[in-house]
């Protein structure tokens, strides 16, 4: 009967080896993706070319109160989606994961510049934290439609199902993927919490993620983790 302590010293060694792999292409990812996110959106948000549309919320929007310390898990996301870029153990899955979220980018690029939708934030603002005064600094209330945030997580967590199953690290799959998905029921709620977005682009982004990951998982050579 194997020691656990060995066992789990080689399952924290096992995940420091695949960390470690391809460091330099994981990293660039980890810069890059951000960037291809961002400067279209913003470039979008600042200067629209249709008519920006304002709705009201629905009564499931209603339901959620508006409460600015949400603001911490809302930008939790960008420590969600690059965790599947470090667990990854070939340059071929990089490629795929780089792939979804360069394409969820452009579909949600074309929707903000057609059909702008501005984001039920209060007006005025009541006084906050300092955290989520920098977050509307930065992020006009426009292209709500569908939701990026939700998106790019449900395609991270779709991808991390599919990981390719080389160590022991493997084990903790199943555990992991169910934290994530925990991780992104609090990430949605923020969202609505923050006034961030509508329940209906939560749904819109939430399909869209799922639609492209669908897509491009079903179509690659990625096996299925024995735990995914």
């Amino acid at each position: 009967m194997s020691d656990p302590c060995q066992t789990n010293e080689g399952i924290r060694s096992a995940l420091l080896r695949r960390i470690l792999l391809l460091w330099g292409v994981k990293l660039a990812l980890t810069m890059f993706l951000p960037v291809w996110v961002f400067v279209p959106y913003v470039i979008l948000q600042r200067w629209p070319i249709a008519p920006i549309h304002v709705f009201d919320q629905s009564s499931l929007d209603r339901l959620v109160e508006f409460d600015p310390a949400w603001v911490w898990v809302y930008v939790s996301v960008y420590l969600l989606v690059p965790i599947p870029i470090w667990l990854t153990a070939s340059k071929n899955d990089l490629k795929l994961y780089a792939k979804g979220i360069v394409w969820i980018c452009i579909i949600s690029w074309i929707v903000f510049a057609i059909h702008p939708v501005h984001c039920p934030r209060p007006d005025p603002l009541p006084r906050s934290n300092m955290l989520f005064e920098w977050v509307i600094y930065f992020d006009l209330p426009t292209n709500s439609f569908p939701s990026l945030h939700i998106s790019v997580a449900s395609y991270a967590l779709l991808y991390g199902g599919r990981l390719r199953s080389t160590d022991r690290v493997i084990a903790y799959d199943r555990l992991g993927l169910a934290v994530g998905w925990l991780w992104f029921s609090f990430i949605a709620y923020a969202t609505l919490a923050t006034k961030q977005h509508f329940i209906a682009d939560v749904l819109a982004g939430l399909a869209l993620g799922a639609a492209v990951g669908s897509w491009l998982l079903s179509r690659s050579s990625m096996p299925r983790d024995r735990f995914g």
